[in-house]
């Protein structure tokens, strides 16, 4: 009977075949399994992770994103009463994302709240470090004899609670401590004025009454002494302008001097 002789050699023949193949596609992918990982692992190289960078300080998050070869930029600002001056409010791509190394990652960055907060009472450093933690800065410091220790803010010009522009100033009226003779020193062993203390003399605004000028111990107007006359308002519900030096100015005024931050504004150890 040759005929089923015949057809089990087709069915051997066909069994060797298909055995082959499988083999042929199962060594082919094991050679091409290598490839695809390291292919795969060379995309993921290159494309890195975006970080979060949400609630850092734009300078952490620079150093975060160097070594991952991404760069930052600044790409809008906006206050926020709940984020300090130069925290990272947003930023785009968003944190999880994969991108291109060098990409560029944009953020949104707080200004601060510009909420003037109450300054009377802390050393003169501290009100500089409070109002550049909400986007303002320290204005012009006015000198007065007092017998609160010296650097101790007594006023400011601008009331707590007045929202300001970004890197709007606050002026203050700071201690300069008690007068000469007024705690049994001579008047050589005085406490001398702040350094640098220069004259000078400005011209009352127009329309304003004549200019009342405060004078330093040493018989000059010390550095931005403060001066009464320019519009005197009713400061006595006000416990931070209750002084007559601070009431005799606006509280809205701008207040467009340069700041001065001296050695006493920043609280730095002494030299040798």
């Amino acid at each position: 009977m040759p005929a089923p002789t015949v057809f089990r050699g087709c069915v051997s023949a066909r069994r060797r075949v298909g055995w082959i193949a499988v083999a042929a596609v199962t060594i082919g992918a094991a050679a091409i399994a290598p490839a695809a990982v390291a292919q795969r692992r060379a995309w993921l190289g290159a494309h890195p992770v975006v970080p979060n960078l949400i609630g850092k300080t734009v300078a952490d998050g620079a150093q975060i994103v160097v070594p991952l070869h991404f760069g930052v930029i600044i790409g809008g600002t906006a206050e926020d009463p709940s984020a300090p001056a130069g925290a990272i409010l947003a930023q785009t791509p968003p944190p999880g994302r994969r991108v291109a190394a060098r990409s560029i990652i944009v953020l949104k960055v707080s200004q601060g709240s510009g909420l003037v907060p109450v300054l009377r009472g802390d050393p003169v450093y501290r009100a500089a470090e409070r109002l550049e933690a909400i986007g303002l800065r320290l204005g012009r410091v006015h000198y007065i004899e007092d017998d609160a220790q010296t650097g101790t803010v007594l006023e400011q010009f601008i009331p707590p609670g007045r929202q300001l522009g970004a890197n709007g100033s606050v002026d203050v009226l700071v201690s300069q401590g008690p007068a000469a003779g007024a705690a049994g020193l001579p008047p050589e062993d005085a406490i001398p004025a702040p350094a640098g203390t220069v004259p000078s003399i400005a011209a009352p605004a127009l329309g304003s009454a004549p200019a009342t000028i405060i004078l330093g111990p040493t018989g000059r107007e010390t550095e931005g002494s403060a001066r009464a006359g320019s519009t005197p308002g009713d400061c006595s519900a006000d416990a931070q302008r209750q002084r007559a030096e601070v009431c005799g100015e606006p509280a809205d005024h701008p207040r467009t001097e340069p700041d001065f931050y001296r050695r006493e504004h920043r609280h730095l150890p002494p030299g040798p």
